[in-house]
């Protein structure tokens, strides 16, 4: 039976972070998402039903999420490096400056100019589509073209990472984000953080839980 997306897209956002706390596993190298207990199917039928879709057709499933979230407007626009978008605008004067009206954490040392930046993407979105790639290529060169920026993603392809957004647990989010960014060199001496929508969420956990190597700015 094809799940629809749109039909229980709502209820799946209000029960994930219920269920997934029981479904969603990561490991030290690739997340796993788990089928539901009885008791769970109990409780949130609906949701147990598009995990059971996500394990039969994962990439059908990411599919049908993307399409939905580009037509809701929850993706990062593709092409932002033709212009200056006001989002692309404030993430310049912002790690300039070293310092944001949303920043969570000041940058404690070094050149603003010179710190590697890392995008987390938001629910429905990946860093593989092409409105993150563009965004994380445009930070770099607002800075100069020569600072390292590198979106983060919970999944190793555009598939995963997009369904990950929304069956991965917060928790386990976090511990990908931080073993991705324990295993670049590059960031080794911390980065500036930007997040967008669920994406925030992942940063806090990491500043919380981890923040080795240090975050100097997070612009929410």
């Amino acid at each position: 039976m094809k799940i629809s997306i749109a039909g229980s897209l709502l209820m799946m956002m209000v029960c994930s972070v219920i269920l997934m706390g029981s479904t969603a596993v990561a490991s030290s190298s690739t997340p796993k998402i788990e089928s539901c207990s009885e008791q769970d199917r109990e409780s949130h039928p609906v949701l147990c039903s598009m995990v059971d879709h996500l394990l039969v057709d994962p990439d059908v499933v990411a599919r049908e999420l993307h399409t939905w979230a580009k037509t809701h407007g929850l993706l990062v626009g593709a092409g932002v490096g033709a212009s200056s978008p006001p989002v692309v605008t404030a993430v310049q004067r912002n790690l300039r400056q070293g310092t944001s009206p949303t920043s969570e954490v000041d940058k404690t040392d070094g050149e603003s100019s010179s710190i590697p930046v890392v995008f987390a993407h938001g629910m429905g979105d990946s860093c593989f589509n092409s409105g993150m790639k563009d965004i994380t290529k445009r930070a770099s060169d607002l800075l100069g073209g020569e600072v390292y920026s590198v979106c983060v993603p919970t999944g190793k392809t555009q598939a995963e990472d997009t369904t990950n957004g929304y069956f991965l647990s917060m928790d386990a989010s976090v511990d990908v984000f931080a073993e991705t960014v324990a295993q670049d060199p590059k960031l080794a001496n911390g980065f500036h953080a930007i997040g967008f929508s669920q994406g925030n969420n992942v940063i806090r956990g990491y500043i919380a839980k981890y923040n080795t190597p240090t975050v100097k700015t997070f612009v929410s």
